[in-house]
């Protein structure tokens, strides 16, 4: 048997591999979608599915495997949720479904945080939470991009465009 790869694990490394993901449940039936979103807005449904297959992925990979493969512990891992992303440009930062959003997506997290507390490795786990530009004014003055951060921990990364960044490669 071929060894998988797990630098590359993830939703591309899966499509690519000829596998499809797991298909998520109706998004009414997901578990972390606000009924009275998810039904009637397209985009907080459509952000509802995606979000449900990421941690589905992530909670197989740090748990009992995914599509019936079993994993070692990643040393690194990145989940990205898009759920408050799709509801804040829908509704504003103020709105009923912006908050549903967070609630939604604070959910999830509880899940992985969970799932890594599960593997015993919860205490010597880092976790960053980063996000993109919020609702808010920004400063235009303020500029620069994550080379320099990447860099520093030596980490092989590839930069491809704004917000793809690989890992693992050379």
């Amino acid at each position: 048997m071929a060894r998988l790869d797990l630098s590359f694990l993830g939703t591309f490394h899966i499509l690519r591999d000829g596998r499809m993901p797991n298909t998520p449940p109706s998004a009414e039936d997901l578990p972390f979608a606000t009924e009275r979103f998810v039904r009637p807005e397209k985009s907080y449904r459509t952000a509802s599915r995606v979000d449900h297959l990421g941690l589905d992925i992530a909670l197989g990979v740090w748990g009992d495997g995914y599509q019936g493969q079993q994993y070692p512990l990643p040393k690194f891992t990145w989940i990205n949720f898009s759920l408050t992303d799709a509801a804040f440009h829908h509704g504003g930062p103020y709105s009923d479904i912006a908050r549903a959003s967070i609630h939604d997506t604070d959910a999830r997290v509880g899940e992985f945080l969970a799932a890594v507390e599960r593997a015993g490795v919860f205490e010597r786990t880092a976790f960053f939470v980063v996000a993109d530009h919020g609702m808010e004014e920004s400063n235009p003055e303020v500029t620069g991009d994550w080379a320099p951060a990447l860099d520093a921990t030596g980490i092989d990364y590839r930069d491809e465009a704004y917000m793809w960044i690989y890992t693992g490669v050379s």
